[in-house]
């Protein structure tokens, strides 16, 4: 597995701000992280039916919480990687299978994981966003790049604005067609979005969490058409989504990815 490590970034980032609150303890007097220990990584271990129908309960685990018996647990062997964040939530999964069925497709897709994960790994450092949450997304957009179709459209036929990869939006993003489908100026755009959606949440929610602010980047990422601050309470944070599940379906897929990380092709 490669490790994905926290790098330098150019100029003010919001995604290293919210970050430094959330790893501040750990950091060294110094102010340089410690080194990052090495820990096997061992599979993702598949919950039996009953624990999903419970991992998907909103009240057995509040959202945001720090839970020690999710799922990617082993996220968190590293200090300095930025992936330690997606251990600090359960997600509920996809709507319709909950998150056994997010593993499962991410799962699936390790393979065509393999073609992506140096770029992944290079912009997420750049960005200083967890590389497997880019591939979370990258898997709920367009199935890792396998139902992107014909010039990177997942379906122009029913007037689909997204390209490429992850599926950017050409109505405001116009410039991403003029680059390669799957190339890296794709993922580039989509870790600019994200780390505006941050600001954006930042600003009207203050008082959540780090995690909470992040998922609902990811959240808006889809879109969102209810507007920014339709959401009040992390509760509904997938409201206005696609199927309602969006930011719980892609930080399941993430939670899988970070602990299968493959070796880049």
């Amino acid at each position: 597995m490669m490790p994905m490590r926290l790098g330098p970034a150019e100029g003010p980032n919001p995604f290293a701000e919210l970050l430094g609150r959330l790893l501040g303890p750990f950091i060294h007097p110094s102010g340089q992280a410690g080194p990052t220990p090495q820990v096997p990584i061992s599979p993702l271990p598949v919950a039996p039916a009953n624990q999903i129908s419970k991992a998907n309960s909103k009240a057995d685990t509040p959202t945001g919480s720090v839970n020690p018996n999710a799922p990617c647990a082993k996220c968190e062997s590293a200090i300095a990687d930025p992936s330690k964040i997606l251990a600090t939530y359960l997600p509920s999964g996809r709507a319709d299978g909950g998150l056994l069925a997010s593993q499962q497709r991410a799962g699936s897709q390790l393979e065509l994981l393999k073609k992506y994960s140096a770029t992944f790994e290079s912009i997420g450092k750049k960005y200083q966003i967890p590389p497997a949450l880019l591939a979370g997304i990258a898997s709920r957009e367009s199935d890792l790049g396998s139902g992107s179709g014909l010039k990177g459209w997942k379906s122009a036929a029913k007037g689909n604005a997204g390209y490429g990869l992850m599926q950017i939006d050409l109505g405001k993003h116009p410039n991403a067609s003029l680059s390669e489908p799957d190339g890296p100026t794709n993922v580039r755009a989509a870790a600019e979005i994200l780390s505006g959606n941050i600001k954006i949440v930042a600003k009207h929610h203050p008082d959540w969490t780090e995690q909470q602010k992040i998922q609902r980047a990811v959240a808006l990422y889809n879109g969102d058409k209810t507007g920014p601050d339709f959401v009040r309470t992390p509760q509904n944070i997938d409201a206005g989504t696609t199927g309602g599940d969006y930011s719980n379906d892609v930080w399941g897929r993430s939670q899988y990815f970070a602990e299968h990380w493959p070796e880049p092709q």
